[in-house]
């Protein structure tokens, strides 16, 4: 899906994988051509690594998307989001499994730590379509002044594919709204954006995941999108809480902007850096 975004958005793209290495490699990113250090030569598990993300750069090639492979040998203790600023990445692609259960709750998942410190939004990527293409969006917010930041990156992805913009408001009996105020709330929230076409829904539920699962059972988008504020304040509808469990159980891609930590003044998909994890 990365591949195919950056080719849609002329964007390059940087090939992330950190590697645990507890043998005290220095931790400095490396180029794929530069992983020729001897003591991992015969290490199987980084001859792996090294042959997918040549597989990968090789599909890029073949679409001519500029990109630059990062094995990342670490301790453990480097993150992701360490590589955002220094190599200027502006929107991350990474896949996720999801979990369940008792894990769920207790540990959560690698792709949910890093939506809460991701400055960038981020597409999380459950399962690989036949033909991925973006016809339908939908946009599920609580539509409050705050959430006009996280609503930008969705209207420059629906412009790159021309997809249809739902806007989706889930009515809970926690946060009960008539649907007079709803529609207003709405229009008020697109007055920002006067040129964008969309068209608006409400759905009433027991809780927003709920909610959300019903309505695209109904209507079928290829992308949710979402954006976070953590679990307090006038982003209620939408915390971390909601769009984790969103993740875990949605199939379709979901589009996280979390707007505590986003950086400002963002141009995303326009002749950009995508970084696949």
């Amino acid at each position: 899906m990365a591949i195919t975004l950056a080719h849609k958005a002329q964007a390059e793209i940087y090939f992330l994988h950190l590697y645990i290495d507890y043998g005290g490699h220095e931790h400095v990113p490396h180029g794929i051509e530069k992983l020729q250090v001897d003591r991992h030569r015969q290490n199987p598990t980084v001859g792996m690594i090294k042959d997918k993300l040549a597989k990968l750069v090789a599909k890029a090639d073949a679409l001519s998307v500029k990109t630059s492979p990062l094995l990342i040998y670490h301790d453990g203790h480097e993150r992701i989001e360490d590589y955002i600023k220094p190599y200027n990445i502006d929107f991350v692609v990474m896949g996720s499994h999801g979990v369940r259960g008792i894990k769920e709750t207790i540990l959560g998942s690698n792709t949910q730590r890093f939506i809460r410190r991701s400055p960038v939004p981020v597409l999380v990527v459950k399962e690989q379509p036949d033909d991925f293409s973006i016809r339908k969006i939908v946009f599920v917010s609580s539509f409050e002044e705050d959430s006009i930041k996280s609503f930008e990156p969705v209207n420059a992805l629906a412009k790159l594919w021309n997809a249809e913009i739902y806007l989706l408001y889930v009515n809970t009996p926690y946060h009960f709204m008539e649907t007079n105020e709803s529609i207003f709330e709405m229009k008020r929230f697109m007055h920002q954006f006067p040129h964008v076409a969309y068209t608006s829904f409400i759905y009433n539920a027991r809780d927003e995941e709920r909610g959300l699962e019903e309505f695209t059972k109904q209507n079928p988008v290829d992308v949710i999108a979402l954006g976070t504020h953590g679990n307090k304040g006038i982003f209620r509808l939408l915390s971390h809480g909601v769009a984790e469990a969103i993740i875990n159980h949605q199939r379709k891609p979901v589009l996280i902007m979390n707007t505590s930590v986003m950086e400002p003044d963002r141009k995303m998909l326009s002749t950009q850096e995508v970084d696949m994890k």
